[in-house]
């Protein structure tokens, strides 16, 4: 039965008189959605409820303020920072191409309007594109205008280097994470693309003090990725993501799970448990299996993928589980046996 908004904000406002509530969107649209949910119900205000992933700039800067690239860029540009560089960044919307600097070599296109970012993920899976002239943006402007019309989105310069993620958490001065490095993306590509097959490192010295000093100076509150472009010695900040992510298993599944460590910073009384081993890997056997991306990945790695996919199958239903294992075995047997 549905329930009307109503019902659901009394109900939102009788949990929260008793309970606190944490909500952790595990991507940008969910992010969005959760705002709006909370608007629509008149529930933003409420100091029960919690969406961590917060900065501090004279004021209290939101998980999705923060997580809007152009925002987040003009807040940086207020800081000096001495361990790393900001990737030159500028926000646009087509209107503005005229008033657009790209003389200094390659950009890449990324979306500012998270309230479109399913369609623009959708058409480009990506999720940017790469422009090398003032002209390639012309034409895309040309070719697209039915589409990108009035649109938000910003320009990065494009940076050739190792790409560096940090994920973890922030809690006031406190900050524990480690190295995402990405094996595989989807669709592949030299640029853009979701991650379908990681690997968790230690975190190294420098990286740790390029976190220090942004958690000091931004008060980042919560659960994070940040991203870096390393070009030699150099360090150029590329993103920071104010959420969970797709890889958050390899944060649960790390010693000690550092997505309770957080909580229990927060003043939680959470009984410490660590998994018996610390998973490296992970991935999603699905992506590849069902977009034909078989051949960019060894059977070795498909193997750990798989392993993930069942071991992740757990927090399902019993006959939910049985029918996700059943699709994994069925499009193995398809593409690796009878190569269809």
């Amino acid at each position: 039965m549905d329930i009307s908004k109503k019902e659901e904000q009394r109900y939102l406002q009788r949990l929260c008189a008793k309970n606190e509530i944490w909500i952790l969107p595990s991507n940008e649209i969910t992010l969005l959605q959760a705002y709006n949910t909370l608007r629509e119900l008149n529930l933003i205000l409420c100091s029960h409820i919690h969406i961590p992933g917060t900065a501090y700039h004279f004021k209290k800067i939101s998980a999705l303020e923060l997580s809007d690239k152009g925002l987040l860029f003009d807040l940086l540009s207020h800081y000096e920072f001495k361990s790393f560089e900001l990737t030159k960044t500028q926000s646009y919307s087509f209107k503005d191409i005229n008033n657009l600097n790209l003389s200094d070599g390659p950009h890449v296109l990324k979306l500012a309007d998270k309230n479109l970012a399913e369609d623009f993920f959708r058409k480009y899976p990506e999720k940017i594109h790469f422009i090398s002239s003032v002209e390639e943006l012309y034409d895309l402007y040309e070719r697209e205008k039915h589409f990108l019309g009035q649109r938000r989105f910003i320009l990065q310069k494009y940076i050739q280097g190792e790409a560096v993620s940090w994920a973890g958490y922030c809690e006031g001065q406190i900050h524990e994470g480690v190295l995402i490095k990405s094996l595989i993306k989807s669709p592949v590509s030299h640029i853009g693309g979701t991650t379908t097959y990681a690997k968790k490192l230690p975190t190294t010295k420098r990286v740790d003090c390029i976190v220090s000093e942004l958690v000091k100076e931004l008060k980042l509150d919560g659960i994070f990725e940040i991203e870096f472009i390393q070009r030699g010695d150099s360090f150029f900040l590329v993103e920071i993501n104010p959420r969970p992510f797709l890889q958050i298993q390899l944060l649960i599944d790390h010693t000690p799970n550092l997505v309770t460590e957080y909580f229990r910073n927060k003043g939680f009384e959470i009984k410490k448990h660590s998994p018996s081993t610390s998973k490296v890997f992970w991935g999603s056997t699905m992506r590849y299996l069902k977009k034909d991306k078989i051949d960019f990945i060894n059977k070795t790695d498909l193997f750990h993928i798989f392993t993930h996919d069942v071991r992740f199958s757990s927090y399902f239903s019993i006959i939910s589980k049985l029918k996700y294992i059943g699709q994994l075995i069925k499009l193995l047997i398809k593409k690796l046996i009878l190569k269809i």
